[in-house]
């Protein structure tokens, strides 16, 4: 693994309200938590990335809206996967 991200995304028009925690969990026990709560709003929301770095994986927070789908968010976290509908990475 060399990045990931990730988000959520209302596939509908319509706002939705943002609120939860996105909890992760290491293979050693570690537990990190990730408390969100965002106005309404209709799109994506970067919630988490993870990058290695010299073989060590950073886990860091993001809690970013974007007003499109997901792969707007992607492309501002300057990862390319091909997408088949700007909504739905290819497999």
């Amino acid at each position: 693994l060399r990045r990931a991200l990730v988000y959520g995304h209302s596939p509908s028009v319509s706002a939705l309200t943002w609120q939860g925690v996105l909890v992760v969990t290491t293979h050693g026990g570690g537990r990190i938590e990730v408390p969100f709560d965002l106005p309404p709003l209709s799109g994506t929301v970067a919630l988490l990335s993870i990058f290695n770095v010299a073989g060590e994986l950073v886990v860091r927070a993001e809690v970013e809206p974007f007003a499109g789908p997901p792969q707007m968010a992607a492309d501002a976290y300057d990862l390319h996967p091909a997408w088949l509908d700007g909504r739905q990475p290819l497999p």
